[in-house]
């Protein structure tokens, strides 16, 4: 059953996935509570766009009344809790955020420290990045060691340092961002995928959840850029019911 998916108390994959990665260094912002909430809220707001009485079982599709789309009530969902913002968004996070704009990317300060100066006062350079990017475009590096950093991307300039054999910078906040980036993105995806699985098994209708999945994945890729999300590529659970695969196409006159 799906339920023993989409129910992350029961789903020992998740779970062991989960907190291993805290165990090498994720800071997730949800915990597991915050995580199965939101996969309740998720799923509620597609079965609220796409209602049960909307569908017509003689055509097997959904009568999309609500024009609205699932903008509006993401955008809600970010209201009532603006930390999730940079999860379901997708956005880079760091421990200071600069030109923070609700509903909108921002930018990120990350700290260098350069071990071969012993000085705090001078031993410390800042790059500045845009969270929806991870681009560079601000950074006291720059005509530094002949290293010239704006322009990269934080994963980018993070594989820099990892190749640096000579160990001179202290580079453990861009370490840290990349990889709640990282898990962040896998995070979203289980998040997305369990709503998903959540709202094609509620329906005793099989159909009906099918198609009102289907809707609730094409409305995520609209309102999130890159998402690529496909309800096929969810795992061999989530099947199109046999009476949707055998349906001709009728075709209108």
């Amino acid at each position: 059953m799906l339920e023993k998916k989409y129910n992350v108390y029961k789903n020992e994959a998740f779970k062991g996935w989960f907190y291993n990665q805290q165990a090498q260094g994720y800071q997730s912002i949800v915990n597991l509570d915050e995580i199965n909430e939101l996969i309740l809220k998720l799923s509620r707001i597609g079965m609220i766009k796409y209602p049960d009485y909307n569908y017509d079982q003689k055509k097997k599709q959904f009568k999309v009344t609500n024009e609205k789309g699932l903008q509006g009530y993401f955008n809600f969902l970010l209201a009532s809790d603006k930390k999730l913002l940079p999860l379901l968004k997708g956005y880079y996070r760091a421990k200071e955020t600069i030109c923070f704009q609700e509903d909108q990317e921002y930018d990120i300060k990350l700290s260098i420290r350069d071990q071969s100066i012993d000085d705090e006062d001078f031993n410390t350079r800042d790059i500045i990045a845009n969270s929806n990017t991870g681009v560079i475009y601000n950074s006291s590096f720059i005509g530094l060691d002949g290293f010239y950093p704006s322009g990269m991307t934080l994963d980018q300039l993070l594989k820099r340092f990892q190749e640096d054999e000579n160990g001179k910078y202290d580079y453990q906040d861009l370490k840290t961002c990349v990889k709640n980036h990282d898990c962040d993105l896998q995070l979203r995806k289980q998040i997305f995928d369990f709503a998903t699985m959540r709202i094609l098994e509620t329906p005793k209708n099989p159909e009906m959840g099918y198609q009102r999945a289907k809707l609730f994945v094409e409305d995520l890729n609209k309102i999130i850029p890159n998402l690529k999300m496909s309800i096929e590529a969810i795992g061999e659970e989530v099947q199109k019911p046999i009476s949707l695969q055998n349906k001709k196409k009728v075709k209108s006159k």
